[in-house]
């Protein structure tokens, strides 16, 4: 199963790996937790101002590795007129960082992937957007809940339930197969 290991790069290439599915095996058992926990109405969320420049800053820190790992490069677009907004700053992060990561997954390498947040009537407007495989339009209804690929639709329906928490809404936008995807989600600007 494992090769030579006195080789140091073999070791440390295999280390990296180990340490990369222990941690998505850790971020897969507090889904299910989390998941468990708000099907039987346990999951409370605390809503705080949240800065949401702050909170993008650190999103921007946790995914570097990962678009680092396939050249890709993420602009953040930003049309706020507001720097606060009341939600649980966990919550926001993980949806953030799961739509970030399941769209480099499904994005060429070297390709652009835009975060685009903007203040709307009905709160603010978190909108990831790649030039990924994209979605046939039968798909697109299903592509937050069961899409294929992306853990099996587990991790929408997670991060749907934590937007769901803050009473906003998560869906998917595609102008066909092979045109990228837009995910989006809102989260009320005041509550």
């Amino acid at each position: 199963m494992f090769k030579d290991m006195s080789n140091p790069g073999d070791v440390e290439n295999y280390l990296d790996i180990i340490e990369k599915n222990a941690m998505r095996l850790g971020r897969l058992s507090t889904d299910l937790t989390e998941m468990q926990m708000i099907e039987i109405g346990l999951l409370d969320i605390t809503k705080k101002p949240v800065n949401i420049d702050g909170c993008i800053d650190e999103v921007q820190g946790e995914i570097k590795p990962i678009l680092d790992n396939k050249s890709q490069t993420l602009k953040y677009v930003r049309h706020l007129e507001q720097t606060q907004v009341p939600c649980d700053k966990l919550r926001l992060s993980q949806v953030i960082i799961n739509l970030l990561s399941n769209t480099s997954k499904f994005s060429d390498d070297d390709s652009p992937i835009c975060l685009d947040v903007r203040d709307t009537k009905d709160g603010v407007v978190f909108t990831v957007r790649d030039e990924g495989v994209g979605l046939a339009p039968d798909d697109i209804g299903e592509a937050v809940h069961t899409f294929p690929g992306y853990c099996e639709g587990f991790c929408y329906r997670v991060h749907g339930a934590r937007v769901e928490l803050h009473d906003g809404r998560i869906w998917a936008e595609s102008d066909w197969v092979g045109k990228g995807t837009m995910f989006f989600f809102t989260v009320p600007s005041s509550g």
